[in-house]
């Protein structure tokens, strides 16, 4: 996305705000978040919901393993608390690791933003402070050549940055059931 942007066969992306270059222009999206997402199939022998231990330390795992800043630092996690990371699945892309969450087979931990629309009743969110060390800040990028062609440009980035933003931190950082 970086890329095509650079060179112009892209007029807009949203990146990780560390991975942009000089060069470009930004505006702050917020912050993607994670959390674990466990099926009630998983966990409904349990009397007490799973804690983020028992997710990658028990539980089948799908990981999104093609990206290796998310996937060093799911290991360093998984290492704080003692274990291995070892998953059951192995997937190239969040929607992937969700559709096997949704399949009641797998836990993941995924952008909390992809669970706001899952089925209520279906999966226990665990949220832990040890998976704050997953998140990202995200900037809508775009570079300053296209503003200077396009006499419309700074009303595309401020609607795009309005339809953007993503929603505001959870301050209860414990596990919770939806």
């Amino acid at each position: 996305i970086v890329q095509q942007l650079a060179d112009g066969r892209a007029d807009f992306g949203i990146v990780r705000k560390d991975a942009v270059p000089a060069g470009l222009r930004t505006a702050p999206l917020g912050v993607m978040e994670f959390i674990a997402a466990v099926p009630h199939a998983l966990c409904a022998n349990s009397k007490k919901p799973p804690q983020l231990k028992d997710v990658l330390g028990r539980l089948p795992v799908a990981a999104q393993t093609t990206d290796g800043q998310f996937s060093q630092r799911l290991r360093d996690i998984a290492a704080l608390l003692g274990l291995e990371l070892s998953p059951a699945l192995a997937c190239q892309s969040f929607p992937q690791t969700l559709v096997a969450v949704r399949s009641g087979r797998f836990a993941a931990i995924l952008p909390r933003i992809a669970l706001q629309d899952f089925d209520e009743g279906k999966i226990v969110r665990v949220k832990d402070p040890h998976l704050h060390a997953l998140n990202r800040p995200l900037a809508l990028v775009w570079n300053p050549r296209a503003a200077r062609v396009r006499p419309q440009f700074p009303k595309i980035v401020e609607h795009l940055k309005a339809a953007l933003v993503l929603p505001a931190a959870e301050a209860d950082h414990s596990a919770a059931v939806a």
